[in-house]
């Protein structure tokens, strides 16, 4: 009741008599895709038989499509402060998608797909075509030599995950991204692609297209001592409100040691370099820590890690001067040259749970992160939590996140959002369900007020195995 208030009663009756249907019908840190997360995350307990063993009950892991019609209502509200003023628009739209894994003796293999297109009338910056994908696979190619790889892209109007803004997607953005943390391949890095790190807090609604590539090895020394090498590369291209751009690329090794057969312990360095194009590069983070991961049950796992970072960039480029300087010297600008350095802490907790009809994901992270576009480099704060579940003819599946970005290199500035969305699902008759989708997201800057948006959409979808509500 408290999300159905907060929404609000004018947004759920312009959904309801749009379509004339009473509707009932996924570290955060910048890691995971090609960035600084650690090496936390990717201890690598399991292999692609014990992935088998666990999962291959669930029908989350067999591959299945989804397509889906709705119409959508989409409302920001803004201040008087604000640049941009409050819209609202009634919208229509289409989406489709897949979604999957499959184990099998040595090799372990998930993945997604999830397109989407969205009018909504009077209101051009929602309109057009998203689309977002992603792979994952583990090969065991000996008996102690594991090689894992992974690609995460798309192009889409918010970016991509939890913190993207209201109605991105239709509803549908994160749906289907379960099941790589289902899968979970050993080394890989962060698999809860609603918390990417790399454009899941975009704080406008314009085109963001986006590439993140991770791949690695991993060797068994002994049946106790593992050591493990990532390297990722992740790109971003934004549009619009004079963005910045960014260009990744990270390396680093981990070494693990079996405590028993259901925890490990391991250490970990990480090099990392990025670059907002034509505006500055010359960034650069180490990090090193230590993580913990113990598997409580085969299908419940929690990984916690901390350490330390050091952040420097190295920054040339041109200053505008004061007008009266201007004036007498001939020139608008000087060139200006900055050696900036930073210490700071790492953190993290994720816990994970996936059974016969539940998946479950919760997970903290405190870390340094290229920013969003809007905020630069910065330490980030990001909390989230998903769940999606199937009983009887009802399907379900909802998020909740908190982001908090503080620069480092705008001193002083920060930003700061909260989000929440799911969508239920009622089974009318076969694989067809009649569904209704909500979500809300709001941020604020240290200089800005408080900015929000919601929406609400009803929507008639064919789904096998539920497909269309995996998160």
């Amino acid at each position: 009741m408290t999300l159905l208030k907060s929404l609000g009663l004018r947004t759920f009756a312009a959904c309801a008599a749009l379509l004339a249907l009473a509707s009932v019908p996924a570290s955060a840190q910048y890691g995971g895709y090609g960035g600084f997360g650690g090496m936390g995350n990717g201890l690598g307990m399991g292999t692609p038989d014990s992935a088998g063993s666990s999962g291959g009950s669930s029908p989350r892991l067999s591959f299945a499509p989804w397509i889906s019609a709705n119409g959508t209502y989409t409302e920001t509200s803004a201040s008087a402060s604000n640049i941009t003023p409050a819209t609202h628009g009634y919208g229509y739209g289409g989406a489709a998608g897949i979604s999957g894994g499959k184990a099998w003796n040595r090799t372990s293999f998930g993945g997604l797909y999830t397109a989407s297109y969205q009018h909504f009338s009077g209101n051009s910056a929602y309109a057009g075509l998203s689309h977002a994908g992603a792979v994952s696979v583990q090969h065991r190619a000996t008996d102690r030599l594991t090689v894992f790889g992974s690609e995460f892209m798309g192009s889409s109007n918010g970016g991509y995950g939890y913190g993207a803004p209201a109605g991105t997607f239709g509803g549908w953005g994160t749906v289907g991204s379960g099941v790589l943390s289902d899968l979970a391949p050993g080394g890989v890095g962060n698999w809860n692609l609603g918390s990417n790190g790399l454009v899941d807090n975009e704080t406008f609604g314009t085109r963001v297209g986006y590439s993140g590539t991770s791949g690695g090895i991993s060797y068994r020394a002994s049946m106790r001592s593992s050591f493990s090498a990532v390297g990722s590369a992740s790109f971003v291209r934004r549009k619009g409100y004079a963005l910045s751009d960014l260009n990744s690329y990270s390396g680093g090794g981990q070494y693990s040691y079996s405590l028993s057969q259901r925890s490990q312990i391991g250490l970990f360095y990480q090099y990392g370099q990025f670059s907002y194009p034509q505006l500055f590069g010359g960034n650069r983070v180490n990090q090193t820590g230590i993580t913990y991961q113990v598997k409580f049950t085969p299908q419940t796992t929690l990984t916690v890690s901390g350490g330390a970072y050091q952040f420097r960039s190295t920054y040339v480029g041109s200053v505008v001067m004061d007008p009266g300087l201007s004036g007498l010297l001939g020139q608008s600008s000087i060139l200006s040259v900055q050696d900036r350095k930073q210490l700071g802490w790492i953190g993290s907790a994720n816990v994970t749970r996936s059974w016969h009809r539940w998946s479950a994901l919760a997970n903290y992270d405190h870390g340094v992160n290229p920013g969003n576009g809007f905020i630069l480099a910065s330490r980030r704060d990001n909390a989230s939590a998903s769940l999606s579940t199937s009983f009887g003819r009802i399907s379900l599946g909802a998020f909740v996140a908190y982001y908090r970005l503080s620069g480092i290199l705008q001193q002083g500035a920060s930003t700061e959002g909260a989000s929440a969305g799911g969508n239920v699902g009622v089974r009318l008759v076969s694989d067809i369900y009649m569904g209704f989708g909500a979500g809300y997201s709001n941020y604020s800057t240290n200089a800005s007020a408080r900015r929000s948006a919601r929406f609400a959409s009803v929507n008639i979808t064919w789904s096998p195995s539920e497909a269309a509500f995996r998160f």
